[in-house]
């Protein structure tokens, strides 16, 4: 080996520790998003994807409804925000709301959309020595017990919920999605 390969050696590592520790170009991040919302996700899954149709109807019943319950304790208020919140009033508006695992970024975006507008997005690069931790808590009601579910990534020192579920059918099917994705991901459950 040359000194000349040891240098190459050296910048590359050097490369490498400066790539992670930079910060995450957002703009690449919501090209990311419109390219699984339009292309479609072909290399990773999606974790969880909720996905509503408001039509003019129900925004205008929100708006209506909440002025009529102003006089309770100002709980209108929150009714009319959630109506007009909801893209141009006389049109059908499309709220995404997704998370997903990128294989070739090795990472987990979480996104949310009005029609094609991203309202929010964030990007969890996975680190090494990552894995999937499993919460349970019971609750005692009147009615008896309840169970709740919460899967986190543990990567470093952040803790990123995945999926939370409290009812039987929706922890059955949590689980089958969190198998899933230890096995895309290489990442151990605990």
């Amino acid at each position: 080996m040359t000194h000349g390969e040891k240098m190459d050696e050296f910048a590359d590592l050097e490369a490498d520790l400066a790539e992670a520790g930079s910060p995450v170009n957002m703009e690449f991040v919501k090209s990311l998003v419109m390219s699984i919302e339009y292309e479609g996700l072909e290399h990773g899954m999606y974790i969880s994807d909720y996905r509503e149709i408001w039509h003019p109807v129900h925004k205008i019943s929100l708006v209506f409804f909440g002025i009529l319950l102003i006089p309770l304790f100002g709980l209108g208020v929150f009714m009319i925000i959630a109506g007009t919140n909801k893209g141009p009033m006389m049109e059908d508006t499309e709220i995404v709301e997704a998370k997903v695992y990128l294989v070739k970024q090795h990472a987990i975006v979480s996104y949310s959309m009005t029609d094609e507008v991203i309202n929010s997005v964030a990007y969890t690069p996975i680190d090494k020595g990552s894995f999937i931790k499993r919460n349970s808590r019971t609750y005692e009601t009147d009615n008896g017990g309840h169970t709740c579910v919460e899967h986190l990534l543990c990567s470093g020192r952040e803790r990123i919920p995945l999926l939370e579920s409290c009812s039987y059918n929706a922890i059955g099917s949590d689980r089958e999605v969190i198998r899933k994705l230890s096995a895309l991901a290489n990442l151990p459950l605990r």
